[in-house]
């Protein structure tokens, strides 16, 4: 009888087992992601909005497997090997490792989910990386999470001005050495993984990884001296600093108390440069590894804080109020992500035979009394083939009602303008009319609208509306 039943609980246990695996690393499922010949491994669970993690030196994606076991539950979260880790790619020089390839790895991650926008949550280099994704590439990033990396900014003034920081960074200074890789193992590395039972993981991954790729990341970014103004002042492809235009999205911090790799001073003044809501968090008695000193913690926090600002941010593409104007229902046809195919008129009259391409989203906010839409023109490097942003901006339409009329607002990266336009529907066509900065009537006729596609013509005139003059025409294909 005593054997029966401990058989049954034995094979009880191992179903429940199969069926709840404790560990993440039995649940994840792993793909690869290509940017312009560099594969990059990642490890994805859950289904919903996108959440992006990287992690950083040195650590691979499974430092994420307590806040990915959480998450999962409402999100599908990716977290990625970076370039020189574990299983993704391992490029040789340190040129392979310069922060405009970084963003692009995290971009191309982002864009292979075929989601608009993505949460990114970094950490370390992770960190870094993800300060500069939010930057660079804000048609990406619709939140961002970054724990113990102060913003560029707030890093380069401590290295300038806090001895404390300026000796503690003594580390990178050694990292930057032509031969330090070679004074790595395995073992050393995961030396600061206290959970027993993933250590051996950590060294599996360490054993699989390039400890020379791992310290191209200080070469090639990290600042040579404490009066560098650049993040890397080697690198000139890569922007300083000093001139990163400010953050537009969400942003949550979080940095353990006891951090001595990165002081939490470097967060002082976060909030100078972030132009939404800002969240903070310090967490007293952790250290550089926040995410697995104060596991809970940090993933609570993180949960709660998506929570928040998903209703705040109308994330879900927002609902109609019940009182909104019948226009925005008009307008709620375009709700949705597209990309765009524009051909340009000449002056000459020509159509010119190259295209121009976009991202485009469209979104209802305030319960739908507004609509927002947020676009990215692209350009393609001949020479590496890669997508880059030329121009990033939002317009924001919102009805007044006692006019009877939109007015909209125009942000893009190196200007703003305010203009006022009528929104017409005649025959399933949209048709808004309006002058821009420069005091030329345009008008912008949406038509051939479906569920999957629709066209845009924008026309100008000079002499008030009597006669029209094509300019562009755009074809609009839904994500």
């Amino acid at each position: 009888m005593k054997t029966l039943l401990f058989s049954t609980m034995v094979m009880i246990c191992l179903f429940t087992i199969a069926i709840f695996p404790n560990d993440i690393m039995d649940r994840v499922e792993h793909g690869y992601v290509d940017n312009a010949g560099v594969k990059l491994h990642y490890a994805t669970l859950g289904e919903g909005p996108l959440i992006v993690m990287i992690h950083g030196y040195p650590d691979y994606w499974y430092t994420w497997r307590k806040q990915m076991a959480v998450l999962a539950e409402e999100h599908q979260v990716v977290a990625v090997d970076l370039r020189g880790y574990n299983r993704s790619d391992k490029p040789e020089g340190v040129d392979n490792y310069r922060m405009r390839l970084l963003i692009g790895d995290i971009a191309a991650v982002i864009q292979h989910f075929d989601q608009p926008k993505a949460t990114v949550i970094g950490h370390d280099w992770g960190g870094a990386i993800a300060w500069q994704v939010a930057i660079w590439r804000p048609d990406l990033v619709e939140r961002l999470v970054v724990l113990s990396t102060p913003h560029p900014r707030g890093f380069i003034r401590e290295l300038r001005n806090n001895s404390e920081q300026q000796q503690n960074s003594e580390y990178a200074r050694n990292f930057q050495k032509e031969d330090a890789h070679k004074g790595l193992t395995a073992e050393s590395l995961a030396s600061w993984v206290t959970d027993e039972a993933a250590r051996p993981h950590y060294i599996e991954a360490f054993q699989r990884s390039d400890f020379e790729a791992m310290l191209n990341y200080y070469k090639a970014s990290y600042p040579k001296s404490s009066n560098s103004d650049t993040a890397g002042s080697t690198n000139t492809s890569s922007p300083p600093p000093l001139n990163f235009q400010d953050i537009q999205c969400p942003v949550l911090t979080m940095f353990g108390l006891e951090d001595r790799a990165l002081l939490p001073a470097g967060f002082n003044g976060t909030w100078d440069w972030i132009k939404a809501d800002l969240t903070m968090v310090s967490i007293p008695g952790a250290g550089h590894f926040v995410q697995q000193d104060a596991a809970d913690a940090v993933t609570q926090n993180i949960q709660t804080w998506l929570k928040k600002t998903a209703k705040a941010s109308g994330a879900e593409f927002g609902e109609i109020h019940p009182e909104a104007p019948a226009e925005t229902a008009q307008f709620g046809q375009l709700i949705g992500h597209w990309r765009a195919e524009q051909t340009i008129r000449n002056r000459d009259g020509s159509w010119s035979d190259k295209k121009t391409h976009a991202e485009w989203r469209w979104y209802y906010i305030l319960e739908g009394h507004a609509i927002q839409d947020d676009w990215i023109s692209l350009s393609k490097d001949e020479d590496s083939g890669q997508t880059a942003a030329s121009v990033v901006g939002t317009n924001i339409r919102i009805y007044n009602p006692k006019e009877q009329q939109w007015v909209m607002a125009w942000i893009d990266k190196n200007s703003r303008r305010l203009a006022t336009f009528t929104a017409v529907f005649e025959n399933e066509n949209i048709i808004m009319t309006g002058t821009d900065n420069q005091g030329r009537l345009g008008r912008n006729t949406f038509h051939n609208i479906t569920e999957n596609s629709f066209d845009w013509k924008k026309e100008w005139t000079s002499d008030n509306g009597e006669t029209w003059f094509e300019v562009a025409r755009i074809h609009c294909v839904r994500k």
